[in-house]
């Protein structure tokens, strides 16, 4: 065995080393304290350690400039990271042989009794370690070779490697002056050669044009001066078999004659190099194989949700008409087994798509509350029976739009929502987005899905997004579904950039929680935040509203409440002497039913003025006035934010903040600046938006749906202002200012550009190429008047 020292620094290796002659020094460039370059010059001074030879290894110190300083550090050989283990085995045993070789050299030198027979057997030794070592080894002689490379250079070649490329003549002469000496049994065996004559009388047959590609490689370290080399290339074999090997060398110390004894070792990969190949088309073909699934896949998920959205939809149908109760319920089973079908073929083919990298990204800029609701709208039908709230929270420091995949977004959440659903009987499931960071133009949101629901044990955490993982502990069983939803969910997350994790609690609930950063934009605003709150401060009594619905409440409007869960509880705080502005009860009651309750706090306290908001989870069949129960608003759940606002702002005789913005815009602003407008939209909800405002502030406005409109517009009629979105259909918005410039010059109409997205190149291009002014959407009416405003009052361009 070999005894190895190790450290971990420089100036350790010089403490342990200090009484130790080395056999091999294997180091690192990058060390603390001492680099390994000057740690091997303190190594070398020692006279013990003259003569070891020395491996330099680094991952980054990869420039001809690090490979000189090394040698004239003291070392022999350099190795780039990563390490291939064979290489710098096959390096070393041949090193340590050498080392053996030197003692024995050594010893003789010492002892000059040593007798000539034992000097002869010491070389049949090493002669022998050399023929039988595992690795091809070539003893040469390469200084004709090096003294002929010198008078190339010498005769003023610029440009050594482009010469040697472009004269295959010159590599083929300098190959031949190299004499090869000796070669062992592995390089008789990988050439299939009987002896050092066949081979030297045959070379032309082992060295082949890609061998020659490598060989310029030598050359230009051998120029250099180096005394060792490493790289991959290929030879034949006496059969014209082509060979894949690791070629190295190291040029042995010789004085007066340099390159004079090169030791050559040639490494076979053939196979491995095969092997690898073999991977990458296996890889390519499960690529390919990937695609057509998807491909399948969505061909026939849509054969088949083609008919069943059909069957589903039938199924509503029914569920309209005049049907017994067992019917009703057979009709809900199949509507519940229908729609867990689509969902599975849903997911599996989301899945499918990820996998193969058919999911596309585009960013947009969006209503984060709009968002929300969709969700749950889409959610309701899933609930069924179940007593469960779907209640959502957004800080008021997190703008109202945001930017980023919508899309792929709402589906996190549309994961998350079902199966908290799925997994809860009762109780809620609680949507709350927080701001973790803000940077300029993003911020990081916390978005956290919580629910009520059964849990889940620690040690199953672990599997939740892992595809087709189902967590069947504990009586779930009974849960269906094909345990992908978690996992697309985990793979759109991270396509996003984010992060997602889970807290649970066994029979308490559980939290999910997505890490997201996205963009925003402080010009399209907070337009809720914008108008004062006049909710704040007011005292309400909330009956049998369960879970967040008090701390929703305070976070979003600073209201104060105060919970009860019966009528009795209900009569109690009444009669407390706290003035309450209005009470929020929901319509099932413990024992009681909601309208009921409220006829009969009416009754008890005909005196007081307490207007009274129901909350109900049915869409249809209710009237307000049912009972009498003296109900002044109504709300249907999921409590939606902007609903309740607008109740709350009724029952109290506040006005609206939408009658408020409508309120703000200058009805008579076409009087004071009459102009002749121009809309150009293709989008016909913006259309109306834009239409709706410039009628109230007077205006009556042409429309245009695309740049090809506006110029045959400006054709029949004079223009004082343009609205223009930037990306129209056929002709976009930059390309018809261009033509208005080159018709109109300095008399064409003021042109605002209207613009979808928040990045600042557009609006720098908007600006640059000479437009007035410009607006983002989506649009606000507000922001409309202000413009016109600023293009009439500024005259310059």
């Amino acid at each position: 065995g070999v005894a190895c020292i190790r450290a971990t620094s420089g100036q350790k290796a010089l403490d342990i080393s200090k009484d130790v002659e080395l056999a091999i020094i294997v180091i690192d460039v990058s060390m603390p304290e001492m680099d390994g370059f000057e740690t091997v010059q303190h190594l070398k001074r020692r006279t013990k350690n003259k003569f070891t030879p020395v491996i330099f290894v680094s991952a980054v110190y990869n420039e001809e400039y690090y490979f000189i300083k090394g040698i004239e550090s003291g070392g022999i050989d350099f190795i780039l990271k990563p390490i291939v283990p064979k290489i710098l085995l096959g390096k070393m045993r041949l090193f340590l042989d050498m080392y053996e070789q030197r003692l024995a050299i050594k010893s003789k030198v010492i002892e000059a009794e040593i007798e000539k027979d034992e000097i002869a057997r010491s070389e049949h030794e090493f002669r022998n370690m050399f023929d039988h070592s595992p690795v091809s080894l070539w003893e040469t002689d390469v200084h004709e070779s090096y003294l002929f490379l010198q008078e190339i250079i010498d005769s003023g070649v610029d440009n050594l490697r482009e010469y040697l490329k472009f004269n295959k003549d010159i590599l083929k002469i300098l190959f031949g002056k190299a004499k090869i000496l000796a070669i062992n049994n592995a390089t008789k065996k990988l050439l299939k050669v009987e002896s050092l004559d066949q081979m030297k009388g045959q070379m032309e047959v082992f060295v082949n044009e890609e061998y020659y590609l490598t060989l310029v490689d030598e050359i230009i370290a051998m120029a250099r001066g180096d005394v060792t080399f490493e790289g991959e290339s290929s030879l034949n074999d006496i059969y014209g078999n082509r060979l894949t090997v690791v070629v190295s060398w190291v040029s042995l110390p010789n004085k007066g004659k340099k390159y004079s004894n090169v030791l050559f070792s040639f490494l076979d990969i053939t196979e491995s190099t095969k092997t690898l190949k073999a991977l990458k088309r296996a890889t390519k073909k499960t690529e390919l194989a990937t695609i057509a699934k998807s491909e399948f896949l969505a061909s026939v998920s849509h054969e088949i949700r083609t008919p069943m959205n059909g069957i589903i939809g039938m199924v509503n149908l029914l569920g309209a008409t005049d049907l017994s109760e067992e019917q009703k319920e057979y009709l809900r089973l199949v509507k519940i087994g229908g729609s867990e079908l689509l969902g599975i073929i849903t997911n599996i083919l989301d899945y499918s798509r990820i996998e193969s990298g058919a999911v596309s990204f585009d960013k947009s800029l969006f209503n984060l509350k709009d968002c929300i609701k969709e969700v749950f709208d889409m959610s309701l039908d899933l609930i069924g029976d179940k007593k469960l709230e779907l209640i959502y929270l957004i800080d008021l420091n997190i703008p109202e739009f945001i930017k980023t995949d919508l899309i792929i977004l709402r589906k996190i959440l549309l994961n998350l929502v079902h199966n908290a659903i799925k997994f809860s009987n009762d109780g809620e499931v609680f949507i709350h987005i927080q701001q973790a960071t803000e940077e300029k133009g993003f911020i990081s949101l916390n978005i956290g899905v919580h629910d009520t629901g059964i849990g889940i044990e620690k040690e199953d955490i672990v599997s939740l997004f892992k595809p087709f993982s189902q967590i069947e502990k504990g009586g779930t069983k009974h849960y269906n579904g094909a345990g992908l939803g978690l996992a697309i969910t985990k793979k759109l997350v991270d396509a996003l950039g984010g992060d997602i994790t889970v807290t649970s609690h066994k029979n308490r609930g559980t939290t999910f929680t997505v890490k997201l950063e996205v963009e925003v934009e402080t010009e399209v605003g907070n337009g809720a935040k914008l108008n004062k709150n006049h909710l704040a401060g007011k005292q309400v009594l909330i009956v049998n509203c369960k879970g967040n619905c008090k701390y929703m409440l305070k976070e979003q409007f600073g209201i104060k409440s105060i919970g009860v869960n019966s009528l009795e509880e209900a009569v109690v705080a009444l009669n407390s002497g706290i003035k309450f502005d209005f009470a929020l009860i929901d319509i099932v009651q413990n024992g009681m039913d909601g309208y009921l309750l409220a006829s009969e706090l009416k009754k008890l306290f005909p005196d007081k003025h307490l207007p009274l908001i129901m909350v109900n989870a049915e869409k249809e069949g209710v009237s307000i006035s049912k009972t009498n129960s003296g109900i002044e608003a109504y709300i249907i759940k999921p409590l939606n934010i902007d609903v309740f606002r607008k109740m709350a702002y009724k029952v109290c005789g506040l006005t609206n903040l939408d009658t408020q913005v409508i309120h703000q815009l200058d009805r008579s602003l076409a009087k004071e600046f009459p102009l002749r407008i121009l809309l150009a939209e293709d989008n016909y909800i913006n259309q109306q938006l834009a239409l709706h405002a410039f009628l109230i502030m007077g205006y009556s406005v042409d429309l245009a749906n695309n740049g090809f409109d506006v110029m045959m517009a400006l054709n029949k009629r004079t223009y004082d202002v343009i609205f223009m979105e930037t990306q129209m259909p056929e002709m976009n918005g930059f390309e018809t200012f261009e033509k208005i410039l080159l018709r109109h010059g300095d008399n064409r109409p003021k042109v605002v550009a209207m613009t979808t997205g928040i990045d600042d190149n557009i609006r720098l291009k908007c600006i640059e190429v000479g437009m007035d002014d410009y607006i983002m959407k989506p649009l606000q009416l507000i922001k409309i008047q202000n413009v016109i405003k600023r293009v009439t009052l500024n005259t310059n361009r």
